[in-house]
């Protein structure tokens, strides 16, 4: 075991396998998305999306099939981190993908087909099903390279790398209930009040 590794190199090699396999997998279901939604598929931001993710894909494809030395792990560990970093503004730039198609919709001068003028943003079903199917899938792929990535770090009291042993559900409903009053008050300037009950110290 590594003090400064929260895992033994054995298992570092097997997570890296595990990933070398699912993350081209799904990958390249996002990339079929991208690919595939109507309408968004065209926005600038969007087609910046799919050529990261394409990126990413051709350079897990190229790495080698099987990680089997501790020297190949950290090499691989260096190319997720990159990807892992990469990928960080995703979400900003899917929301604005939605931004720039809701004005190109509203746009009459606008590249998109005919039978889109005078159509809702907000009726657009199948656009709506992609972007929810999207971030979900978005936050699989990350948190499986978080957790690989942070199986490297020194080991955490309570934690198996981004795992808590002791969770605590007041204290997250307690970070939600700051973060809404905090848009609240800046939004209408004050606040209501959230009284939380039940077994505060309850931990899993």
């Amino acid at each position: 075991q590594n003090p400064h590794k929260s895992a033994t190199d054995k298992i570092l090699m097997q997570v890296a396998s595990f990933l070398r396999r699912e993350l081209p997998i799904r990958l390249a279901h996002r990339i079929q998305d991208l690919d595939r939604v109507p309408y968004m598929r065209e926005m600038s931001s969007v087609v910046g999306v799919k050529q990261l993710y394409t990126q990413s894909f051709l350079e897990l494809a190229d790495f080698a099939n099987t990680i089997d030395t501790p020297g190949l792990e950290q090499d691989f560990s260096d190319l997720v981190e990159t990807i892992y970093e990469r990928h960080s503004r995703v979400l900003v730039q899917m929301a604005q993908g939605a931004y720039e198609l809701r004005h190109a919709i509203m746009d009459h001068n606008s590249n998109l087909p005919e039978y889109t003028k005078g159509v809702r943003f907000d009726e657009l079903d199948s656009t709506h099903a992609f972007l929810d199917r999207f971030y979900l899938c978005r936050i699989g792929i990350r948190v499986l390279i978080g957790q690989y990535l942070a199986l490297r770090q020194p080991p955490v009291e309570n934690y198996v790398g981004i795992i808590c042993s002791q969770t605590s559900p007041y204290e997250i409903v307690k970070r939600a209930i700051d973060d809404a009053a905090f848009m609240c008050t800046r939004k209408y300037g004050d606040a209501p009040d959230v009284f939380v009950t039940g077994k505060l110290e309850q931990t899993f």
